[in-house]
């Protein structure tokens, strides 16, 4: 191999500095191959001189083993790194199969790490550095942008309960209140007509004794039945065994008749009771027919739907005879819907 640089010993230089820079890193021929990605034969022939490395695996052995390029090139025959030699072409494939046996006597000894002198460390490819770099400033350029989008669209916000500045939330961003709200009930109706004002009595019967020519009169006007006043309202005065009646045309215009009943207020006579009756069209009671006590009234809600006729009726249900004054019964109230 013409070019190529022998040691004394008669083989080539660059073997003789591949194996004693592996020898220096305690590295034997099997870890030297897995790092340059060939077999332990392909060593064997660069160490033993049969076949020099190529310029690519030649940079790789620099590399690994710490050794100058230019050194190795010079050892092999090519002169300066990157000159063409006779020496340095390119490598005999491998052949697949199996390895050739080492011959004897080239088995080495063992190298522990203790006995081999430290080398200088292996010096990283400059464009594999300029590209580690270059990839640092890309990654910094996107954290720093992302850190920016994110503060500046106010993602990163402190949790609730963190001290934050309270502001006063106005009316419409208050939240509605969780507690449910009652149903508003609905205005009471309002009468569509009132008995004694708009409709009058068709006839009337005196609150008298039948045996007395001359009974007590209806009288309509505003009274005051237990504490409450009323202005459309209907009394008279009755001893005990006297009776009346009150007859209305309702015509079936009507569905309810609200009624207040019971006793004039002020009144000095505390111990008669009277029966109270309304009928419609003369034969059947709207409501059975009920008896109060002086003192006591009673509120009435009657149906009054398809009634032609309504008549009133009251009864002094106290004994004849006495001398305490009359009772002034009070029909009340006397609204139509």
């Amino acid at each position: 191999m013409e070019g190529i640089r022998v040691n004394e010993g008669g083989g080539p230089e660059y073997g003789r500095l591949i194996k004693e820079a592996r020898t220096r890193r305690a590295m034997g021929q099997d870890a030297l191959a897995r790092k340059m990605l060939v077999s332990s034969r392909t060593i064997r022939r660069w160490e033993s001189g049969s076949t020099p490395p190529s310029v690519k695996n030649s940079e790789r052995l620099a590399e690994h083993l710490g050794i100058r390029l230019e050194t190795l090139l010079e050892a092999i025959g090519a002169g300066p790194a990157g000159a063409p030699s006779e020496g340095l072409g390119e490598e005999e494939p491998e052949e697949l199969g199996e390895e050739e046996p080492e011959e004897p006597g080239e088995e080495e000894p063992e190298v522990s790490a203790d006995d081999v002198e430290p080398g200088p460390p292996p010096r990283a490819s400059a464009n594999r550095l300029r590209s580690r770099i270059a990839f640092g400033g890309v990654f910094l350029s996107v954290l720093l942008a992302a850190i920016y989008f994110v503060s500046a669209n106010g993602v990163l916000r402190p949790p609730e309960g963190h001290d934050q500045p309270t502001t006063t939330p106005s009316v419409a961003d208050s939240p509605s209140p969780s507690i449910p709200i009652p149903p508003v009930a609905p205005p009471p109706p309002v009468a569509t007509a009132v008995l004694g004002r708009d409709i009058k009595p068709d006839d009337e019967k005196p609150c008298g004794l039948s045996t007395i020519s001359a009974g007590g009169s209806w009288v309509f006007g505003s009274v005051e039945v237990d504490g409450t006043p009323y202005d459309a309202a209907y009394r008279c005065s009755m001893l005990g065994g006297a009776s009346g009646e009150l007859d209305f045309s309702l015509g079936k215009k009507y569905s309810r008749l609200h009624v207040v009943v019971g006793y004039a207020s002020g009144s000095e006579a505390t111990r008669h009771s009277v029966e109270f009756g309304f009928v419609k069209d003369g034969r059947d009671y709207i409501v059975r027919p009920f008896e109060l006590k002086y003192g006591e009234t009673r509120t009435l809600d009657l149906n009054v739907q398809d009634v032609t006729q309504l008549s009133i009726r009251l009864a002094e249900t106290s004994v004849p005879g006495g001398n305490e004054a009359p009772a002034t019964p009070v029909v009340a109230a006397l609204q139509l819907y």
